[in-house]
């Protein structure tokens, strides 16, 4: 019990309370046209503005496990929803799922589009990977205009199958009880929230605490707030991840800090200095409705001040304190009947504008939906049909509307507690406010007033992450969006003078795609020479080439056109609050034998399989120069040429022979037409010189071999004269000329020349999630009889819920025994966050009950 949480104890006379009862959202009564203040009236008009055009987004992405291990692959499902009502997004509709290490690589990215509320993926799991605790992030581009976006972040334990009980360290998660025990030994550290923002003398408040380690993990703890005199004025206690509260009534003067004493430790914190005049804002959550407090020691009391409160931007309530007997406290009721769930936000503003208080508060109906999902037994076999079926309706038992994704997979993949962030947790909280604590599914796991008072108390000691006032008044009305809404695959660049690429043409520039069902279309550039086409959506990759002319000048100016990268990704951060250590328990390894037994029975009953250690190499990128570098000194057996000619460093050399390639070399003289041309590089003064000795990829060859060989065969050729020749004796007495051709080196091509007015491109698509293989018992194959380990049963990303009925699916067990856990998570149509489990049990005799 949280016995620091004091009832409102202020004594209110009956009348004005009752003048003061105002009903939720009769905005006549609340701010009548009559009383309008501009200052107020500018701060409801660019919140209106905001939630109408510039609202946040939201993602969230369901993972069919909770960890996973080498080789296995990740299916996932993310969901885009409008960060305001959290119905379907009518901005973005393309999504970046990535998955980074604990060293900032980039594993994988997965670019998404979203036709209505998600889209699936899936991130294969290399052998090679390194066990540890990978992110799985996903956001959109047009959430990189906020000054701190909130990407979506799951932390993902990869383990190493043949050696589970000796990975690294993994993250740990431990139920954070705050233990009374670590305070004797750890020294504590203490934050201070006054309710409102400022402790105000001579009026009774509510402080936040939240007492930590020198880790930022909670600390169970009990502590008094003394006067400067050391006198004793009030005690409080934290609980779980550290919160808890206090009230009491600064004194006009005095100085005040709170000490700690925990047995064997003691320490003294200050707290803040309390305002000789100000003013305090205190709300109460009864459930049916919010209570609001608000007073002041001001000797002009509450004229003339405004309360606004707000959902993620949605205005809630409003009023302007306009009553003369308004002086110096006054109380105000709002029903929470038909709002939607997660955190409001109430603020006091001054008669100019300037925020004075400032309370969070969280809204959380009772439950207003309920989600069935339903076997026909309890009790399977191995190999057997599981049928299941999903109903979704609302607290009246009408059907709902929705989206869903299912996983059905082992149950030791499900931590005894709830491992990882759940929908519910993510949407309604942490979208919001930034990462919170490591286990914000502590609040929601079920509806007692313990768990509601300590998720009042999160309230108190955050603030919220996208609405800092001074920052949102001083530019939501100049903000300019950096990174549109991106709707598709856009090709975007600009055209230059050809040879001054920063000088802009305006161009009209053609786009044409190459590949099937070929597309063209065509439009100029702007001033600065910028163009762009699209958006598309495609899967895979698309050729094509532009073409561009420049307008408006005289004597048609060599155009030069430079395409923009397509590949686009943002610098990681690690959570700020991070999971601690999952540790190894029988669960989990009971796991990890079954995916290892999965991994082998795949090896060997797959004869098409030749298994191969994977490689990484990292590095610096090569040139290409480089790359050939490396392949001549592996090939040659002399040491430095006299001279080395690059086929692609040399102009002019389409449709040139190899022959003509060595009229550059100092010296050397070539005569003849191809294929008849004979080259001479020592010169001797007749014309029957020998020849010199030509050597095609490490082997001698005959002049009547390379007379026919043409430059485009040819990445590059050294020429050996005098000691750099000495290594073939005899026979490099008259030079050699040392050929390699581009089969051998397996070099990559060279990057295709800039001509005026045309450029071609490649670019990727969005990605094609796979399908998810699940065998049919039904229809006997020789494939079934291999074994059976799979670790995932099932998985459905796409279940769409209808009033015409509700959903079904079915899928075959396997043959590993045990629990297995139905997974659900999704969204209604209206905005609400879906979550259930189903459990069932497979044994290895049918007992179907």
């Amino acid at each position: 019990m949280f016995h620091n949480i004091l009832p409102l104890t202020k004594k209110i006379q009956l009348g004005f309370f009752v003048t003061l009862l105002f009903p939720v959202l009769q905005d006549s009564d609340l701010y009548s046209q009559q009383n309008e203040n501009p200052y107020h009236q500018t701060i409801l008009e660019e919140l209106h503005n905001y939630a109408a055009t510039e609202g946040p987004e939201k993602i969230y992405v369901q993972t069919d496990k909770e960890f996973y291990g080498r080789g296995e692959t990740i299916w996932f499902k993310a969901y885009l929803v409008d960060g305001i009502t959290h119905i379907q997004s009518a901005k973005s509709k393309i999504a970046y799922v990535e998955l980074w290490s604990e060293k900032d690589s980039l594993i994988a990215q997965r670019k998404l589009y979203i036709e209505d509320l998600g889209a699936a993926g899936d991130i294969k799991i290399g052998d090679s990977l390194s066990p540890g605790t990978y992110t799985l992030r996903a956001y959109t581009k047009y959430m990189l205009n906020e000054k701190e976006p909130l990407f979506f972040q799951k932390q993902i334990p990869i383990w190493d199958l043949p050696k589970a009980m000796n990975t690294p360290e993994q993250p740990t998660v431990e139920e954070d009880t705050g233990d009374l025990s670590r305070s004797k030994i750890i020294r504590p550290q203490i934050e201070f929230f006054p309710e409102g923002g400022y402790l105000v003398e001579g009026l009774e408040n509510v402080m936040g605490l939240k007492v930590t380690d020198g880790d930022g993990n909670g600390l169970a703890s009990q502590g008094k707030i003394l006067d400067e005199n050391h006198n004793p004025v009030a005690f409080f206690r934290t609980f779980n991840f550290g919160l808890g509260s206090v009230n009491f009534t600064p004194e006009a003067g005095k100085t005040y800090f709170a000490r700690i004493d925990n047995g064997e430790i003691s320490v003294s914190f200050p707290l803040p200095k309390p305002l000789p005049k100000g003013y305090v804002l205190n709300l109460k959550n009864k459930g049916g409705h919010i209570l609001i407090n608000v007073t002041s020691n001001h000797e002009s009391g509450l004229q003339g001040l405004f309360l606004l409160g707000h959902l993620r931007g949605e205005i809630i309530y409003k009023h302007h304190i306009d009553r003369s007997n308004a002086k110096g406290n006054a109380v105000f009721k709002l029903s929470t009947e038909g709002l939607r769930d997660g955190v409001a936000q109430f603020t006091l503003f001054a008669e100019d504008g300037e925020p004075l208080c400032e309370r969070l508060v969280f809204l959380d109906s009772p439950e207003n939906l309920e989600l069935t999902i339903s076997t026909e037994f309890i009790d399977y076999g191995t190999r057997e049909p599981v049928s299941t079926m999903i109903a979704l309706k609302d607290k009246t038992g009408g059907p709902l509307q929705g989206e869903l994704s299912v996983s059905v997979v082992s149950g030791d993949n499900i931590p005894h507690r709830n491992w990882g962030t759940n929908f519910k947790s993510w949407l309604l909280l942490d979208s919001d406010l930034g990462v919170t604590v490591a286990d914000p599914d502590y609040f929601f796991m079920d509806e007692s007033s313990s768990r509601k008072q300590l998720l009042d108390l999160l309230m108190l000691t955050h603030g919220w992450r996208r609405f800092v006032w001074k920052d949102f008044q001083d530019t939501l009305t100049t903000k300019v969006l950096a990174h549109a809404p991106e709707k598709g695959i856009v090709i975007r660049g600009r055209t230059t003078a050809f040879y001054n690429s920063k000088k802009s043409l305006k161009s009209q520039v053609k786009f044409t795609i190459l590949d099937a069902g070929a597309y063209q279309e065509q439009s100029p550039t702007n001033s600065h020479g910028e163009f762009s086409f699209g958006p598309f959506i495609f899967q895979d990759s698309i050729q094509g080439v532009l073409n561009a002319f420049a307008l408006g000048k005289k004597g048609k100016p060599k155009v030069a056109i430079y395409t923009d990268s397509t590949i686009f990704s943002v610098p990681f951060k690690h959570p700020t609050v991070q999971k601690g250590a999952l540790n190894v328990t029988q669960n989990i390894q009971d796991y990890l034998e079954t995916a290892r037994k999965k991994k082998e029975a795949d090896f060997i009953n797959n004869p098409k399989i030749t298994r191969l250690e994977e490689v990484t190499v990292i590095g610096e990128e090569k040139t290409r120069a480089q790359l050939i570098q490396e392949k001549a000194t592996e090939y040659a057996i002399y040491k430095e040429p006299t001279m080395r000619l690059f086929t692609d460093s040399l102009p002019g050399v389409q449709g040139a022979s190899m022959m003509d390639m060595l009229r550059r070399v100092p010296g050397a003289q070539v005569f003849g037409t191809y294929p008849d041309q004979v080259a001479i590089l020592r010169v001797t003064g007749t014309f029957g010189a020998p020849q010199p000795l030509y050597v095609v990829d490490g082997a001698p060859a005959t002049w009547e071999f390379v007379r026919f060989m043409m430059a485009s065969q040819v990445v590059f050729l050294d020429v050996l004269k005098g000691g750099a020749a000495a290594i073939y004796g005899a026979r490099g007495g008259t030079g050699v000329v040392a050929i390699y051709t581009k089969g051998s080196l397996l070099i990559p091509p060279p990057k295709p020349k800039r001509l005026p007015g045309v450029a071609s491109f490649n670019v990727s698509g969005v990605y094609k999630a796979r399908e998810f293989y699940s065998p049919n018992y039904a229809v006997p194959k020789e494939e079934h009889e291999k074994p059976d380990y799979r670790t995932t049963l099932h998985w459905e990303p796409a279940l769409q819920v209808t009033e015409k009925g509700s959903p079904s699916f079915s899928f075959y067990t396997g043959d590993n025994t045990g629990e297995y856990v139905i997974k659900v998570e999704g969204m209604t149509q209206d905005g609400r966050p879906v979550e259930g489990l189903s459990r069932f049990t497979v044994n290895s005799e049918d007992s179907k009950m």
